[in-house]
């Protein structure tokens, strides 16, 4: 057993036993909290890049899908056409939360990571000005970022089903669009399903047709 009693150098023991397990307890609170922000940092950094892809995908798709609504807009639904606005505003939106998410990591401090996690918990805006993000609310649902994917998917989908439909109307009328790219071989690279359920349903039509003799 340790004897704590008495003095050493004047000091009384007690006192430099208590100094001790406190700069012990620092030293480990330290190297924790630095483990912490390091797991930290790095899970946003994997998040921002996350982001980024999905942003740079978003825009390669809306880029093949955009080109052909154009030529078939006036057979595109309203509603449809409105909800491709919202998609252009969303990415648009999602490349401004990029840019301050990278502009945090880069400063590296403790605060600017945690500037950078708000970003990611906070719904898209439509602009950085607070009162025209309240004007514009109605107009851009609240979309955070990890959802940017599966929102955007959702309305490429539509439209993208809109300009086929449009695009075999035009076919069947003699009408050419002005782009020369195939409209349905850029919805297909657009990751649009309705083309190959199109085909399915073609496909088994055909396989069902019997066979005359």
């Amino acid at each position: 057993m340790i004897d704590i009693s008495g003095d050493l150098n004047g000091i009384p023991k007690i006192y430099i036993i208590a100094l001790v397990a406190c700069v012990v307890i620092a030293t480990i609170c330290m190297i924790n909290l630095y483990f912490t922000r390091s797991a930290r940092d790095k899970k946003l950094r994997s998040c921002a890049e996350a982001f980024e892809e999905s942003i740079e995908e978003s825009k390669r798709r809306l880029g093949l899908i955009d080109r052909h609504a154009k030529d078939y807009l006036a057979e595109i639904d309203p509603k449809v056409r409105g909800e491709l606005q919202i998609a252009k505003r969303l990415i648009a939106a999602a490349e401004r939360s990029s840019a301050a998410v990278q502009s945090h990591l880069a400063q590296g401090t403790y605060g600017a990571m945690l500037e950078a996690e708000i970003i990611f918990d906070t719904p898209l805006r439509d602009d950085k000005d607070p009162m025209n993000s309240v004007m514009t609310r109605n107009d851009i649902p609240g979309v955070y970022p990890h959802q940017l994917d599966e929102t955007v998917d959702i309305i490429f989908q539509r439209v993208g089903e809109e300009v086929a439909k449009a695009s075999s109307k035009a076919k069947r009328l003699g009408f050419k669009p002005r782009t020369r790219s195939k409209t349905a071989e850029s919805l297909v690279e657009a990751g649009v399903r309705y083309l190959n359920r199109q085909r399915r349903r073609i496909d088994s039509k055909s396989q069902q047709r019997p066979k005359t003799t």
